[in-house]
């Protein structure tokens, strides 16, 4: 059996930057993450930016920033943004703490660009940009310096409870297929979000949600988790780029290139919804808009929107690359590792491309406090796979600030409770610990895991993407019912045991189950429409009865759901919706 003070599940932005600050304070931690370190995980991935607010940029980060931002103005826009859902206090120490932190990343050597951009729902620029690559570097580098030990290739699939406490983390170690157990005093979990509930999404294929799956076993409550962020912009035809983000370049936020969005009838519908700001809006209410011409039947054959940029002259298209200087568009159009070259001439005599919305950002999800306890002692989280900062909606690079504050705040508190713990016997019967890794391999099912993801997918796509309500919520409910009775019946048809992708879809499978449930049961709940969660039904944001967090929990198995306050410092929330919600 392993051993380790703190085991930090989840590698990238905030699991690396949680162990880091363990190692600081003196304590072993242990790493575990599916694949290798800087290399899995949505932090990769990022194209990237993160925010601090524009004077201390300039002032501590040496950066072109406006000094007539402040820390506060920045508390204020992220709560707007947020529809005042926002736990703030710990939306106090995403302003305040993330200058320090930004500076020692560029000391380590994480290369920005010296101008800061400006998103959509900021008062001043505070997008510092730079790559997921970059943004990775000082952090990998760091853990080597604390002599951080990382176990690559290992799944874990649970959290070990002992008298209330958390006492270890099992799983399956993917190199040997071997079920391993760990003894540990307490656990930082960093998995990020649940995005692949959904067919089409930005986030890479193993955010299948097994950190919220392990916590809601483990006891842990969830707050405001059906806040999941849609983006505009995934290319949904021709079949060569489906799926690619390219949209992001074009159409993320502001917008920069003016493209208009028409619905299948030619219409521009943005401009019907927002006459004045049109598609330059946040991307909650742009993913809405989008959507909801595709739920009310005006959207194109693929199941999206048009996008056109024929009414700008050829030299704006062809200079946009340059004039819009980001790391991740190339000036012959290469993005991501596709050239959109060809497309974009096509784009130019006329020819729209065709595009739909894709998840993004899980906004809610475990509750945390300020520290990053979960209130279950021994047991930490950071990251995208929490809930609290970023309330109903998140603003472009406030994802990659969150990770690094709650990384550091959560590897800190999880240290200090490790010095005082003692290591405790793992509990003498493990058997559904251990069932559940081997059980899938082990029995010849008549279902394919492969099969029953793509259909979960298109049930939680159909009937719990943008536009939800409560007779599409009620039938994601009873028919993920279904999928709990297959699940036993899943066989693995391939029984080598190294690097078995099959049996790894099984394991996440249920991971996926539990995600889509807990998102159904939350959006069910909040029958309102706020931020990132639109309710057909309910269209318009309730300050009066809505003004509170969405709290879900593990009932012997069943989830059970109430609301509670917000946390509430410095800003109170207003009693009617503002005019712009």
């Amino acid at each position: 059996m392993l051993k380790a003070d703190v085991v930090i599940i989840g590698s990238e932005g905030a699991g690396a930057r949680a162990a880091i600050e363990v190692a600081r304070h003196g304590v072993k931690p242990l790493v575990l993450t599916k694949g290798p370190i800087g290399k899995s995980g949505a932090t990769i991935t990022a194209m990237a930016d993160f925010e601090v607010d524009s004077r201390s940029a300039k002032e501590v980060l040496g950066l072109n920033g406006d000094i007539r931002d402040s820390q506060e103005k920045f508390f204020e826009d992220t709560l707007i943004s947020g529809g005042y859902l926002n736990n703030q206090k710990m939306l106090e120490r995403h302003v305040t703490e993330i200058p320090a932190i930004a500076k020692e990343m560029i000391d380590k050597g994480m290369k920005v660009e010296k101008d800061l951009d400006k998103a959509a729902g900021q008062s001043y620029p505070r997008s510092v940009i730079t790559t997921g690559h970059e943004f990775m570097k000082p952090l990998i580098k760091m853990c080597k310096e604390e002599n951080v030990a990382v176990y690559e290739y290992f799944m874990a699939t649970d959290l070990v409870k002992k008298d209330g406490k958390i006492v270890g983390v099992v799983g399956l170690d993917l190199s040997t297929g071997e079920f391993v157990e760990i003894s540990t005093k307490a656990v930082v979990l960093a998995t990020g979000g649940g995005m692949q509930i959904y067919p089409y999404s930005t986030a890479p294929d193993e955010l299948t949600g097994d950190g919220h799956a392990m916590a809601f076993r483990a006891g842990a409550s969830f707050i405001d988790i059906e806040m999941v962020q849609f983006m505009g912009g995934t290319m949904i035809a021709p079949p060569a780029v489906e799926g690619q983000g390219f949209g992001y370049a074009l159409c993320a936020d502001l917008n920069s290139m003016d493209c208009w969005m028409l619905n299948k009838f030619g219409t521009r519908f943005m401009a019907e919804k927002d006459p004045v700001h049109k598609e330059h809006v946040t991307r909650d209410k742009l993913a809405v808009g989008m959507m909801t011409e595709v739920f009310e039947g005006r959207g194109t054959p693929n199941g999206g929107i048009y996008v056109s940029v024929s009414h700008l002259p050829d030299q704006i298209i062809d200079h946009y690359p340059a004039a819009k200087n980001v790391p991740y568009l190339s000036k012959d159009w290469d993005f991501m590792g596709f050239n959109y070259k060809q497309i974009m001439e096509e784009a130019k005599r006329g020819k729209a491309l065709e595009m739909a919305v894709a998840s993004h950002f899980f906004c809610g999800g475990i509750k945390i406090d300020e520290t990053g306890s979960t209130g279950i002692p021994g047991f930490y989280a950071a990251g995208e796979v929490t809930g609290g900062t970023e309330g109903g909606n998140r603003i472009s690079g406030n994802a990659l600030t969150q990770v690094l504050v709650q990384g550091k705040d959560a590897g800190a508190s999880a240290a200090e409770y490790a010095k005082k713990a003692s290591f405790e016997e793992l509990p003498k019967d493990m058997g559904q610990y251990k069932d559940r890794v081997l059980s899938p391999i082990s029995r010849e099912g008549s279902e394919s895991s492969f099969e029953l993801r793509k259909r979960l997918q298109k049930l939680c796509w159909d009937n719990m993407c943008v536009v939800r309500t409560e007779e599409s919520l009620l039938y994601v409910i009873s028919e993920l019912q279904k999928f709990k009775e297959i699940l036993p019946h899943i066989g693995i048809r391939a029984k080598n045991r190294v690097y078995n992708r099959e049996w790894v879809d099984a394991l996440q499978l249920e991971s996926l189950i539990t995600v889509a449930e807990l998102v159904a049961t939350g959006a069910l709940q909040r029958k309102e429409s706020r931020c990132v969660h639109y309710r057909q039904d309910f269209p318009v944001a309730d300050y009066q009865n809505y003004s509170m967090n969405n709290i879900l929990e593990n009932d012997n198995g069943k989830i059970s759901a109430h609301f509670e306050p917000c946390v509430v410092t410095s800003i109170s929330i207003p009693k009617e919706a503002p005019k712009n919600e």
